[in-house]
């Protein structure tokens, strides 16, 4: 059985330099016209175990609802503990379990930071199984795919995100 993460572990993951092993290899996501990139992470050359890089977003919609995540295995299988959602629905940080940070209205792009945890008397893993409920605002906002994957590279620590090619969008077309 995988134990679950402590803050040390999280925060060891985060500040650790780390790469993708793969730049440009995009594929049909589980859900309807999702597209998704996923890539397990190198430190110094060797593969991380239980820790993976994804992004998914919708194929017809560019540069909308567009998630970056860190994931890492659990008791209860791989889960999400670091989160970057741009151009997404609004997000307001409802819970008790958001503390200082509840019910402020962070916007449509903003960084679920698990260093937040630390904040509260609360094990990161009730807050990964809660689905990462606190976000904080991203400071410079993104403008186009490149510029989210230049921020996300500061925030996750991964020195090759400029590599991530721009998902092949499928923009719908009409003929009326």
């Amino acid at each position: 059985m995988t134990k679950n993460p402590s803050i040390d572990d999280i925060s060891t993951v985060l500040n650790l330099p780390k790469q993708i092993i793969e730049a440009n290899h995009w594929a049909k996501g589980s859900k309807g016209n999702q597209i998704e990139f996923r890539s397990p992470l190198l430190d110094d050359g060797v593969v991380m175990q239980g820790v993976e890089f994804r992004i998914s977003c919708s194929s017809n919609r560019p540069n909308e609802r567009v998630s970056s995540l860190l994931t890492i295995e659990t008791s209860i299988g791989p889960r999400c503990f670091a989160r970057v959602d741009w151009n997404d629905r609004t997000h307001v940080n409802h819970g008790v379990i958001c503390g200082d940070y509840q019910f402020q209205d962070i916007g449509p792009t903003h960084y679920h930071d698990p260093l937040l945890y630390d904040d509260h008397q609360v094990e990161p893993f009730e807050f990964i199984a809660a689905g990462i409920p606190i976000a904080r605002e991203i400071e410079v906002l993104p403008d186009n795919f490149s510029g989210l994957m230049h921020i996300c590279a500061k925030l996750y620590n991964i020195t090759n995100l400029s590599k991530v090619t721009e998902p092949q969008w499928q923009i719908p077309t009409s003929f009326l």
